[in-house]
């Protein structure tokens, strides 16, 4: 399966998962609603949707936030981004299987998580303020970032040595600062995806602002450590 497909299998996927039976935010469908109820039943419905037409899909996964004013930014496997004037909301939407306590204790460590950030990297971060409420489609309670829109171009668009120059000095500074956080506390700054690091024609800013750790046990704390140290070579 291509990225496009499985881009929008992840994202319909979890979209019905959080589909509810009736009420705002629910489905009428029958097959939808039988889908939703079913964890096989959603892979395969999404799989089966996706493959037979993804541009429609892309339209049913975004006319219900678009039906409440929202713009959809993106869909991602865990989260939905999603524009409403000046502020750009992250709908974190695996975190509707949560429970309340859950819930609270990782908003608690997202905020822990960002001040590390706040701490060594102030200047380039863009913060997101974290809460607990309902999905903007359904009843149920999920965890959102929120944060001020900003049009910037994408850093991993353009090769290193073609940014401006005081971008270039931003980024050298940024990527000495970032290493320097992962060997004293274990987080590095999540690079990884897609339009998380960004810049303007005088500023560079980190727009993810939640870490990798070290001792999750994840592979991206690597990769990034590792496209980190990459930068700094190119300049």
């Amino acid at each position: 399966m291509n990225s496009t497909l499985r881009k929008y299998t992840d994202s319909l996927y979890g979209e019905l998962s959080l589909a509810t039976s009736g009420g705002d935010g629910g489905v009428d469908d029958e097959s939808l609603s039988k889908a939703s109820l079913n964890k096989r039943l959603r892979i395969q419905f999404a799989r089966a949707a996706v493959k037979i037409n993804p541009s429609a899909v892309g339209a049913i996964l975004t006319a219900p936030y678009r039906s409440r004013g929202y713009e959809v930014v993106g869909f991602g496997f865990n989260s939905t981004t999603l524009r409403m004037g000046d502020t750009v909301l992250k709908v974190m939407r695996r975190t509707a299987d949560l429970d309340t306590q859950e819930q609270k204790q990782l908003l608690d460590t997202l905020i822990l998580q960002q001040d590390i950030v706040k701490q060594h990297l102030a200047e380039y971060i863009e913060p997101q303020q974290f809460s607990i409420e309902p999905h903007p489609i359904s009843r149920r309670s999920v965890l959102v970032a929120r944060q001020a829109f900003r049009t910037y171009s994408d850093f991993d668009t353009h090769s290193t040595r073609s940014l401006p120059p005081i971008i270039q000095a931003q980024t050298y500074d940024f990527a000495d600062k970032s290493l320097n956080m992962a060997n004293t506390t274990g987080y590095v700054p999540d690079i990884l995806g897609g339009s998380n690091l960004v810049f303007s024609d005088e500023e560079l800013l980190l727009l993810d602002s939640v870490p990798t750790s070290r001792d999750a046990n994840n592979a991206g704390y690597n990769k990034n450590v590792q496209k980190i140290q990459t930068i700094m070579n190119d300049l």
